[in-house]
This record gives C-alpha cells, structure tokens and sequence, in this order.
C-alpha cells in the first residue's frame, strides 16, 4: 500500500476510528476515564434501555387490553381497571413468564405461541 492510499484509507474513515486503539486507551486514561468506568457506564446504559423498553411495552400492552374490552365487551372505566390491576397483580406475583404462560394453557385452554417474524396468521393458537 503505498501513501496515497494510506491517505485515502485514512480520509474514509470516521474521526473516531482514525486512531489506534492503544492510543484511543491512553487518551482515556490521561483524561482519566478506566475500564471499569466505560464498564460500569455500559451496564447503567444497558439497564436503563431495559426499563423503558419494558414500561413502553407493558404501557402498549395494557392500552391493547383496555381498548379490546371496551370494544368487544362493552366494559366501562370501573370494570377495565380491575381487569387490568388483576392483569398487574398476575405479573408480579408469577416468578416467570413461562409459568404465566402455563397457567393460561391450563386454565384457560389457550397456547400462547409466539410465532417468529417469518411465519403468518395468529399471534397464538387455541389448545383443542
């Protein structure tokens, strides 16, 4: 490789990318930024985009139930709201979600399988 295409190579990358790791390390550490920093800070991130990824889902889901028992049942404020802090109270006291899932098979004759992106029709399948 000679230098005009180091200079290119060099030139396509993005700025952070134009250094080496070594030297990408001391500049961490000369700012005083350790491993167990980026560490700790990947894991607090991590977590965090948990949370709000499981508040956001659990939110859709619950506005999901409220809406199809208005529509399909007719219920009103009073009796949605005890569907849905029964619906809470499930989930916290079940220990996994597998055990939740069981004992809608057994208790209500339903198999929730969830299908993967790939495959069409329902969400679920109903135990004969």
């Amino acid at each position: 490789m000679n230098r005009a295409d180091r200079r290119k190579e060099k030139k396509a990358k993005p700025g952070y990318m134009k250094i080496s790791p070594e030297q990408r390390k001391r500049n961490m550490e000369k700012h005083g930024i350790t491993e167990q920093d980026l560490t700790r800070e990947y894991i607090k991130g991590y977590e965090a985009g948990r949370d709000n990824t499981a508040s956001f889902f659990m939110r859709t889901v619950y506005a999901a139930m409220a809406l199809a028992m208005k529509r399909e049942l007719g219920f009103g404020r009073e009796r949605t709201l005890r569907v849905i802090y029964a619906a809470d109270k499930i989930i916290v006291d079940e220990l996994t979600t597998d055990a939740i899932v069981r004992r809608v098979s057994h208790e209500c004759g339903i198999d929730l399988y969830f299908k993967e992106k790939e495959e069409e029709g329902e969400l679920f399948e109903i135990i004969d």
